[in-house]
């Protein structure tokens, strides 16, 4: 019962989260970072807030809001967190992918130490590596075919219980002027 009134609340958000990513994968157009704005830090940082993403427990209850830059393009991706000195403690970089498969990752010109989370197209984060070595050329795969993977500080999932097997929901912030 708890799992057909969680997947019920989640199908939404789910339905949303493929209708973006088609929409996305559809415009064909590069985007390249003057496209996007820049929202105030906490400190000297080039992140940029373009939505807002929940990490949920089985129970359906909301342990952490953060907010996320989205890496949707293939020069987004391969740039990800790079050479960035800084990252907010309540932010992220969520990448998406076009379609669900293994995936992996490494922290080649990362200055910081992350946790990793890959997520599956069903929104269950399905593998977490904690506290990745900055510049690490070794390979962090997940377990499981994933269709995002979500960067954050090395320590949030520790200091937010956050745990294999929650759901993750995200919501883009509206454009202006569309």
């Amino acid at each position: 019962m708890a799992r057909r009134f969680r997947l019920l609340l989640l199908l939404p958000a789910l339905c949303v989260v493929l209708i973006l990513a088609a929409q996305a994968c559809g415009e064909g157009k590069p985007t390249t970072p003057s496209d996007k704005q820049v929202a105030p830090a906490e400190g000297p940082s080039n992140f940029t807030q373009e939505g807002e993403l929940d990490l949920v427990d089985s129970t359906g209850v909301i342990v952490k809001t953060i907010v996320i830059e989205i890496a949707d393009t293939e020069y987004d991706r391969e740039r990800g967190l790079m050479h960035r000195p800084y990252l907010p403690e309540s932010a992220g970089m969520l990448f998406i992918f076009g379609r669900e498969e293994y995936r992996s990752f490494w922290m080649k010109n990362t200055i910081l130490s992350l946790d990793i989370l890959f997520i599956g197209q069903d929104g269950v984060i399905n593998t977490i590596h904690k506290y990745t070595t900055p510049y690490s050329e070794s390979s962090i795969p997940s377990r499981a075919p994933s269709t995002y993977v979500l960067e954050v500080n090395a320590g949030f999932c520790d200091n937010h219980g956050i745990a294999e097997g929650m759901n993750v929901v995200f919501r883009r912030n509206l454009k202006e002027g569309v």
